[in-house]
């Protein structure tokens, strides 16, 4: 099937994302894109897939927002009780290292740290009444 064309344009090309299906939606976050000519770019940004009307939805934050740091081959869930939350946790990326010896300014980064996501505004936000953006919550390690 084709995609709607009512919502919004879908992500970015990408690899080593990850997808759920949470109520008639699929949440994507992460991942990376690597191009011949250009530098490897890392994703954090989170879009919805409707099933019911084929669009996608992109979720904007503020510039303030704690966001989890980009990265790709994380592990991801969707937790319905107490409360419905998208949660993230590890992952990899790699971050310019300008003290890095020789052609390799990059490093690669082990994330262990994990983001939980509350869903109930995305449900409440639905009818278009300016509902704001869910916010990203770190959560400790113990």
């Amino acid at each position: 099937g084709e995609c709607g064309s009512g919502g919004g344009p879908p992500p970015a090309a990408r690899s080593g994302h990850r997808a759920v299906v949470w109520r008639h939606s699929m949440i994507l976050f992460g991942g990376f894109h690597e191009a011949l000519r250009s530098e490897t770019r890392w994703f954090n940004d989170v879009h919805l897939f409707d099933f019911q009307t084929s669009n996608w939805t992109e979720l904007k934050h503020g510039k303030l927002a704690r966001l989890p740091p980009a990265r790709s081959a994380c592990n991801m869930a969707v937790c319905t009780s107490p409360t419905e939350a998208l949660f993230v946790s590890g992952g990899y990326s790699k971050v310019k290292n300008a003290n890095a010896p020789g052609a390799s300014r990059s490093e690669g980064i082990m994330h262990v740290d994990c983001w939980m996501l509350p869903l109930k505004s995305l449900v409440a936000g639905k009818g278009g009444g300016g509902a704001s953006p869910p916010s990203w919550e770190r959560i400790s390690r113990k």
